[in-house]
């Protein structure tokens, strides 16, 4: 099926949909428009004459998956939270993957460098909110169930080969043959900084993570940020999730002091600055690999139809992220 073609079939289907969920009496006069191109989603704005939604759905789902089904399911755990409003999940016919209609929100995403100092902190409390959401045991992978027993030294050794040694593993060696002696430095690297630093995973309290907290999925509305795209909600150790805000957006150190001020003082942690560098390294290991799986993805023909970048966009994502690690592994 066509993307446009899509479009057509889910315009048809909202109409069938109770117009209660909308808060309307009929769902006649409506407009359907396609969003950005996500990474990983697809995401449709719903227009009714004064009011709008948004519809949201995950191609290209394993058998017996339903990410989306998964991510509404996940979201209700963030009730009182600066999240959308999630008003109804279902199952089209022609897709395989159930649909969400959710919360329009009317804000604008901004790089976190250029935040004002009480955007930054706005954050930080809001990501401390979020990590007081806890459990005992973590989450594998991301978006896994929590299921599993341990410490944050376990944590960071599951996530670290589901995230990173496991999907290298299917990767081609000819697509990272400038990058596969970084990639070694950088594992040596974090194992011999695990064994130094023990004693500071000895934590067992796991948190809820969004896992991906960066511009693109942070709205801001006035000074008050609202957080989108739970598809990938982890349990996991809160410091991996405050390091990936820094490493992956770039934050300069002024912000990130700000943030670990506000964020501490909202959530007691008292070994989470020393636990952050692990997680550094693992966070760039991620991205880059990352980045390799989607151009193998995309070169391949398996990336699905409505998700299809260019190979050229892969690549550039690539070489920065290559050089990101190469950078962190010559000042280590």
């Amino acid at each position: 099926m066509k993307p446009q073609d899509y479009q057509a079939k889910l315009k048809s289907y909202i109409q069938t949909l109770d117009p209660k969920i909308f808060g309307l009496s009929s769902t006649d006069n409506i407009s359907l428009k396609r969003l950005s191109v996500g990474l990983h989603n697809v995401n449709f704005l719903i227009s009714f004459k004064d009011r709008k939604f948004v519809l949201r759905f995950h191609p290209g789902n394993k058998l017996g998956q339903d990410k989306t089904a998964d991510e509404a399911s996940g979201m209700k755990l963030l009730k009182d939270l600066p999240v959308p409003d999630v008003l109804s999940v279902s199952k089209p016919d022609f897709l395989d993957s159930s649909v969400m209609i959710i919360e329009f929100v009317e804000g604008s995403h901004q790089d976190f460098n250029d935040l004002s100092t009480d955007k930054v902190r706005a954050l930080a409390r809001v990501v401390a909110k979020i990590h007081k959401i806890k459990r005992n045991v973590f989450s594998k992978a991301l978006g896994a169930p929590p299921i599993t027993e341990g410490n944050y030294e376990n944590y960071v050794k599951a996530i670290f080969d589901s995230s990173v040694v496991h999907p290298l593993s299917l990767i081609d060696p000819k697509l990272y043959d400038d990058s596969s002696e970084i990639i070694a430095k950088a594992g040596k690297l974090l194992d011999s900084a695990l064994a130094d630093l023990a004693e500071s995973f000895v934590g067992r309290e796991f948190s809820l993570m969004h896992t991906d907290i960066g511009r693109d999925n942070v709205l801001w509305v006035g000074n008050d940020p609202k957080i989108i795209d739970w598809e990938e909600i982890t349990f996991g150790d809160p410091a991996d999730e405050v390091s990936y805000i820094f490493a992956i957006n770039n934050l300069n150190e002024k912000h990130q002091n700000i943030f670990l001020d506000e964020y501490l003082s909202e959530r007691t942690d008292a070994s989470l600055k020393t636990r952050l560098p692990i997680y550094t390294l693992k966070n760039r290991l991620f991205d880059l690999v990352w980045s390799l799986s989607k151009l193998q993805q995309q070169k391949s023909g398996q990336e699905p139809q409505l998700m299809q970048k260019s190979s050229e966009l892969y690549q550039q994502f690539y070489d920065v992220r290559r050089e990101a690690l190469a950078n962190l592994v010559d000042e280590s």
